[in-house]
């Protein structure tokens, strides 16, 4: 097995890392895609070793959150071959820069068949950054109004979406390059930042 691990601040591709064993309410994952985050260059820093150590993190593998894959053990919740997307804990969650993790069956959801393996590796914790922001911090209903600044962003892209589906009126703040894919995604007012570099 693959994996990719952190040590004196290098990050490094090691073969033949061993083979994680599934736990009781864990499903084993074939990873097949596992998406880059500002955390993980973090990590990759050696910024949150102490927490990680505090963690008592259990897998030498430091890097990856995000991730898309196949069931390769079976729950009884999710079948051998099932398609699923997931995230892993922050802090003492398996990380998923390698080909095979168990993980918590709570932290991963069928795949949907819309999606290929590269876009639900990207989606799980910016969506639901941005569902939490606005329907349990905001509690919005819809028929409101809702600004989002920095709406062609990572966060903004899954926020724009999700107001729309919640039937909430939209205006999108972003630099020029942003707009069209504002309007793409949904939002019925859009306004150039007037400091696009702040």
């Amino acid at each position: 097995m693959r994996s990719l691990q952190n040590s004196n601040r290098k990050l490094s591709l090691v073969d033949n890392a061993p083979e994680p064993v599934r736990q009781e309410g864990e499903v084993k994952v074939q990873v097949h895609c596992a998406s880059l985050n500002p955390t993980d260059a973090d990590i990759a820093r050696g910024d949150l070793d102490f927490f990680i150590k505090l963690a008592r993190a259990r897998s030498n593998v430091r890097t990856g959150l995000e991730f898309s894959g196949t069931v390769l053990e079976a729950s009884p919740k999710f079948p051998t071959g099932t398609k699923v997307v997931g995230y892993t804990h922050l802090m003492k969650g398996p990380k998923t820069h390698q080909d095979v993790i168990s993980i918590p069956e709570s932290y991963i959801a069928e795949m949907p068949e819309n999606m290929s393996f590269v876009q639900a590796a990207s989606f799980p914790l910016g969506s639901q950054t941005s569902l939490v922001a606005l329907r349990d911090i905001a509690r919005l209903k819809s028929g409101q109004s809702v600004l989002i600044l920095g709406a062609s962003g990572g966060l903004g892209v899954y926020a724009i979406q999700i107001a729309r589906h919640m039937q909430l009126s939209v205006t999108g703040v972003s630099g020029p390059e942003g707009v069209d894919l504002m309007k793409q995604l949904g939002s019925g007012v859009v306004k150039l930042d007037p400091q696009p570099d702040r």
